[in-house]
Formats: structure tokens, sequence, C-alpha cells
């Protein structure tokens, strides 16, 4: 069966990578047990480097179906399509008004064309049906924000959302 984060399994972002030196894609320099691809590659190629694979210790025979990790993008049909069936979506959002704040209304437009804001990623994830939704790569990154980011999301998502955090494992 597929992992889930009830099962035994880890998921591990493909961002990962330790102050060891190793390279993006790797935690703690495990392997996965069964075939010897290195935690955070990819064995199943479905959607190029947008995905990334289940990682498993030595006593679980538990693999992940697939995670699809969004980098900045706007809510894409493309990425709908290739995340139906996933266990697990990790996608960055922000929150406009910290954009209508911050910058100029011609730089905050150019910012809003190329990122999901929180709303958006959460009907993302509703329409691709995934159980689980991480969030990441947050603008604004504070954790007073975090709340608010939770709120928009389960607007349209009813799954189970995380916000994120750099080397997290599940």
């Amino acid at each position: 069966g597929g992992c889930s984060p009830g099962r035994a399994g880890r998921y591990a972002a493909a961002s990962a990578a330790s102050s060891k030196g190793e390279r993006p894609g790797r935690v703690g320099g495990e392997e996965s047990s069964e075939s010897g691809t290195p935690v955070g590659e990819d064995r199943l190629g479905r959607v190029g480097s947008s995905s990334a694979s289940c990682v498993s210790s030595a006593s679980s025979a538990s693999f992940l179906s697939s995670v699809i990790i969004s980098g900045d993008t706007r809510p894409s049909d493309n990425l709908i399509r290739h995340a139906k069936g996933a266990d697990l979506l990790i996608h960055e959002a922000y929150l406009p008004e910290h954009f209508d704040q911050h910058d100029t209304p011609e730089v905050a437009a150019r910012l809003k064309a190329y990122h999901t804001s929180a709303v958006e990623v959460g009907q993302v994830a509703q329409q691709a049906g995934v159980p689980t939704l991480v969030l990441t790569h947050l603008v604004p990154g504070d954790p007073d924000s975090e709340k608010i980011f939770l709120e928009r999301a389960r607007q349209h998502y009813k799954g189970e959302i995380i916000v994120g955090a750099d080397l997290m494992r599940f």
C-alpha cells in the first residue's frame, strides 16, 4: 500500500539537504530499503523534477506513491492533473495583502502573477484530491502568519494541511 502520514514511512522534501554538505534530495544520507534510490530522488518520473519518492526505513515496507512539489507558480491545470492520485502536495503560497503593503502596485501585480495565494492553494489541493497539503515558501514567512495561511487554505480544502519547515520529516 501507499505511504500516508499515519503509516510507517516518512516523507522528505526533495529540497532538504543537511548542513553536512549532502546534495539536495538526500536526507541524512539514507537510502530506500527496497530500491537503493537515495532519499528524495524520484523513482516514478511522473512530473520530472516536480515529484519525489517515498522514503522508507529498513523496517518499513510501506511506500508513498507520489509527492508533488510546486515551485513558484500560479494555479496550474497541469499541476492539478499530475497531482491527482498523489499522496502529498507541497505547494508555495502567499498572502496578497503582504505584496500590497510592501511593494509598489506594479511589483505587487507582477509577484501575484506567478505565485499562488493561500486561498488558491486550497482550491488546487481540493481539485487534485490529495489527502495532505504542505504549505511552503510562504510570503510572508513569519510564524504569526501561519494561522492565516491555514484558515484561508481551509476555505476550499478539506484534507490535512501542514505548514512546512526546512528539513521537516513525517
